[in-house]
């Protein structure tokens, strides 16, 4: 099996939510895309390119699959108080 090279990264998860939705909206001409943060999560190091597609492909989803209304991102921590971590 082949394997994915990762570039992993320090990146504010947030800003990366922010732009992925912006480029969704853009492309499927929605303007009621929010990302919506109560708790921001720290910096994570992850492999941007990677998360970025992860995110497009959940927004472009949520607005394939809506009925058109508003579609909120949640992000925060989860009320998780240690490291950041993954969970599968």
């Amino acid at each position: 099996w082949g394997k994915l090279p990762l570039e992993v990264s320090c990146l504010d998860l947030v800003q990366l939510a922010r732009t992925a939705a912006q480029e969704v909206g853009q492309a499927t001409q929605t303007n009621s895309i929010h990302v919506v943060t109560l708790d921001p999560p720290p910096p994570v190091h992850v492999d941007r390119r990677r998360i970025r597609q992860v995110l497009v492909h959940l927004i472009e989803n949520a607005v394939k699959y809506s009925d058109g209304g508003q579609i909120q991102v949640p992000l925060g921590r989860a009320g998780h108080d240690g490291p950041p971590m993954a969970r599968g």
